[in-house]
């Protein structure tokens, strides 16, 4: 680099700044889930995980984006067939699995494993299916311990640019929302303090670990199915709610 020049430009402490590469970018600003931005229910997490299998390697989730994008989405397992990720066709993911729990105690639906696995197939985020997976951001996060360090300090010198992409995002999703009126939309995180992310999307208050009705829509603010100590009656518990 010195011999040619083409040095990077040079952050603080003498730290070499790591700029998001193009496909980065593009996830980032662009790539918001799966699905359809008029089915009747939403699932709104953080991020999503990448398998260990892709190593840290965001490109070929980029490709797959700009082949199968219409307006931020695209159908599930069309995009994980891309990326060659094809079990969710034959096995349950845990947190989709506890979402579509919920989903189904709100519909007064059977909640049994078959159940389930069922509509994670048929439904799930599908271009004609009734749920629209999305997240807050669209950079997939690396579910390693050494990419999650990786991650930290390459997206360290990244943290403006990324939180302005996040702005954009949440008024984005609170349009999409406000536009189609979904029925039921559930928020879900890590911590409490993710709560004013969900708020500025939901553009109304809401409460964690419960249930909200504001107009037309059904809020739920949930703990993330995979926090650790979340006891199964808690979970029962906003179930019971949302069915009420």
């Amino acid at each position: 680099l010195k011999e040619t020049g083409a040095l990077a430009p040079e952050g603080r402490n003498g730290r070499i700044d790591m700029p998001l590469s193009k496909d980065e970018l593009e996830l980032a600003e662009n790539c918001y889930g799966y699905g359809r931005w008029n089915a009747p229910y939403w699932f709104i997490g953080i991020e999503e995980r990448m398998a260990p299998s892709e190593n840290d390697d965001r490109s070929k989730r980029a490709a797959a984006f700009r082949k199968l994008n219409s307006d931020g989405l695209c159908d599930l397992h069309e995009f994980h067939k891309e990326i060659g990720e094809d079990r969710w066709l034959v096995e349950l993911q845990f947190t989709w699995g506890k979402l579509l729990w919920l989903l189904k105690k709100y519909l007064d639906h059977d909640a049994g494993h078959a159940s389930l696995l069922r509509y994670q197939h048929l439904e799930l985020g599908r271009s004609t299916g009734d749920t629209c997976v999305v997240e807050l951001s669209g950079l997939p996060a690396d579910s390693s311990e050494a990419g999650k360090k990786l991650d930290r300090e390459r997206f360290k010198d990244c943290k403006k640019q990324l939180n302005e992409i996040r702005t954009k995002r949440i008024e984005k999703l609170g349009r999409k929302i406000q536009e189609h009126e979904p029925k039921l939309v559930v928020f879900y995180g890590y911590g409490r303090t993710q709560g004013r992310y969900w708020k500025g999307i939901a553009k109304t208050e809401l409460a964690y670990d419960g249930v909200v009705k504001a107009g037309k829509t059904t809020f739920v603010w949930s703990p993330h199915p995979n926090k650790r100590g979340r006891r199964k009656d808690e979970w029962e518990e906003l179930g019971r709610k949302l069915k009420e």
